[in-house]
């Protein structure tokens, strides 16, 4: 394992290890299931959540960022892999995460607007620069770590 691997991943294992606060959210399983009819609904849940990191301040941590993990149970601290559903059937939006996150940049750009104008403008500029996603493998499951960088409120 790489030093950068071993240092991501001691990361993570602090991450599960705390509770959950204004910058630290888990998630069990996604906001939908790959047949769900409530995919519209999940996707809003998604989007609140993210509305609601983007509106707080991380005064807790040095870099400010917040976090959003998916496939951990906080109460029962067991791992589930991100991208399947309560049955265990895999989700197919969550297979391609480049495509997700363009999905999601294109949803918070049509919903969403800064306050106060960041960088002269009331739009998300470059908003793609303050969310990332990386997969982490534990535990023999894989997940799913949304990072929302230093950014302007929505």
């Amino acid at each position: 394992m790489l030093k950068k691997d071993l240092k991501v991943r001691d990361f993570f294992v602090d991450l599960v290890a705390s509770d959950e606060s204004t910058w630290l959210e888990f998630k069990s399983y996604w906001y939908w299931s790959d047949d769900s009819k409530k995919k519209e609904e999940g996707w809003n849940e998604l989007l609140k959540d993210i509305s609601a990191m983007f509106n707080t301040i991380n005064s807790d941590s040095q870099n400010h960022k917040k976090y959003i993990i998916f496939g951990y149970d906080e109460k029962t601290k067991k791992h589930n892999d991100y991208f399947k559903d309560r049955s265990g059937n895999d989700i197919d939006d969550l297979m391609k995460l480049e495509e997700l996150k363009k999905s999601l940049i294109k949803k918070m750009k049509i919903r969403f607007s800064c306050y106060p104008e960041f960088k002269n403008s009331s739009d998300l500029y470059e908003i793609e620069s303050l969310i990332e996603f990386e997969e982490i493998n534990y535990s023999n499951t894989v997940n799913l770590v949304l990072t929302i960088h230093n950014a302007p409120y929505v």
